[in-house]
């Protein structure tokens, strides 16, 4: 889990420094671009992975069946793109955006070769030795994404980036695997795999399709440079919120898997589970909330400061994200993948309407509007998955969010001090309000955590946090 928090750290500073150095308007026309690709990813790349990782029993037949699926996904995907990228370019719209999707859309080619390593890790529980090669991987592309932007490229250093990062992410995944794919292949093997991986993907498919083309969205309507803040400002919360999530279902979904027999020990686990990921990872989007000016005009300058009011708002979203992170990998665990479709379903559906009712009343739509209504889907996603988990696996309300009420409490006392002395600091400027804020409030909520955290906050406090003990000195006779 400190690899991923690694590569995570990795990945938001080199966001913030091609942010500012590429600029909003290209940003925004790089973030268009890339919102496709992604959405396009989930079929070749995440299409299988979940079906592989939950099977009790994998053979090397299956798995080259599901290799060549994911693989010819991917090539068939990316070359929609660059056809549908050279018809936008030969015909002049949106400027440069076809031949920006076209070559972005190469990525998916490295994605569909490195899906079924990726998963075949994961079924091992092999996570640090994958998100080492995948850090590395990310490292290099990173910098070769800064180094042409302090060339002066704009817009094709984020390309670079990600065709970059596909391609190192694929080649690394495939050390010290056994597994290697040939020809002939067995289709009807992946027929039960794809049964399964389509009911799984159809959730994810509405959950992120819905948050990458609100970027689309906001495009067409605000125009690219809206685009570029809505994207920077909805990227630097779920950069770091979705990578922890990753690696949390990840982990999460092949523990839940292990124990689906034993109702016991499996809602035991959870509820541990549970608690820690509030106590550790609700809490700095929450700080990052009230200080969200600050940070922004700090790091990335002025000209992204009208980013900093949507950043606020999916940092607040955030939080509600993390008390129901846990849903999807326990009911794929129990082999009900299918609900979450209908929840993610009824949540883009929500935060549409949301979206558009005051544009097409009155014709009105800010950066704010679009935010909330995408926030508002995490509400829905909450509300709904905590209702299925008690119609269809019986456990009542007050066990579900139990382990999150002392967390809140602590996360909200906290809070309120990073803003308090914020606005005390506020004279002296942006850098030392913010820097005040977010010390403050990291520890006082270190010390509440300490003090008055769930045992098992406090059990990994004990054991991981060294503690000073004065050394006895030898009695000295005369």
């Amino acid at each position: 889990m400190s690899d991923s928090f690694l590569q995570t750290g990795f990945s938001f500073v080199t966001l913030l420094v091609l942010a500012r150095l590429v600029g909003p308007e290209e940003f925004g026309v790089a973030a268009v671009a890339l919102s496709i690709v992604q959405v396009l990813a989930l079929f070749s790349e995440v299409l299988l992975q979940d079906a592989i990782v939950q099977r009790l029993e994998m053979d090397s037949a299956t798995a080259n069946a599901a290799f060549w699926v994911s693989t010819l996904s991917g090539l068939a995907l990316s070359a929609g793109t660059a056809v549908a990228g050279g018809c936008l370019y030969l015909k002049g719209h949106g400027g440069h955006l076809g031949a920006v999707l076209a070559v972005m859309g190469v990525s998916l080619i490295f994605g569909g070769i490195g899906a079924v390593p990726v998963a075949l890790h994961r079924r091992e529980l092999n996570f640090r030795a994958l998100t080492r090669r995948t850090f590395v991987a990310r490292c290099v592309s990173g910098m070769i994404g800064v180094l042409m932007a302090l060339m002066g490229t704009g817009v094709w250093a984020l390309c670079a980036q990600q065709v970059c990062t596909a391609l190192f992410s694929s080649a690394a995944v495939w050390q010290e695997l056994s597994f290697r794919p040939a020809w002939p292949v067995q289709w009807r093997l992946a027929r039960g795999l794809c049964s399964y991986g389509g009911r799984a993907m159809a959730a994810q498919f509405l959950m992120h399709a819905g948050t990458r083309l609100w970027v689309v969205i906001v495009a067409g309507v605000l125009g690219p440079v809206a685009a570029g803040y809505f994207n920077l400002a909805q990227r630097v919360v779920e950069t770091p919120r979705d990578a922890i999530g990753t690696a949390i279902n990840s982990v999460a979904l092949s523990l839940f898997s292990r124990r689906q027999t034993e109702p016991a020990k499996f809602w035991e686990l959870y509820n541990e589970a549970a608690g820690l990921v509030v106590c550790f990872v609700a809490a700095p989007f929450a700080i990052f909330c009230v200080l969200a000016p600050q940070i922004i005009g700090t790091v990335l300058g002025q000209a992204w400061l009208p980013a900093a009011p949507a950043a606020g708002i999916f940092a607040f979203a955030a939080v509600p994200h993390m008390l129901r992170i846990l849903h999807p990998p326990v009911i794929n665990a129990l082999g009900r993948p299918g609900l979450l479709f209908w929840v993610n379903a009824a949540a883009i559906l929500v935060s549409l309407g949301a979206f558009l009712l005051p544009i097409l009343i009155n014709g009105a739509c800010t950066l704010s509007l679009a935010a909330m209504s995408l926030a508002l889907r995490v509400v829905v996603t909450l509300a709904m998955g905590a209702v299925l988990l008690r119609a269809c696996f019986g456990i009542s309300f007050r066990r579900q969010f139990a382990p999150y009420a002392l967390p809140l409490v602590l996360i909200l006392m906290a809070t309120g001090v990073a803003w308090l002395v914020a606005w005390k600091v506020a004279p002296a400027g942006l850098a030392l309000s913010g820097l005040a804020g977010g010390m403050g409030g990291v520890a006082v909520y270190g010390a509440l955590l300490a003090w008055l955290g769930p045992e098992c906050v406090k059990t990994v406090w004990r054991t991981y946090v060294p503690r000073w003990r004065p050394v006895a000195q030898p009695e000295v006779s005369v």
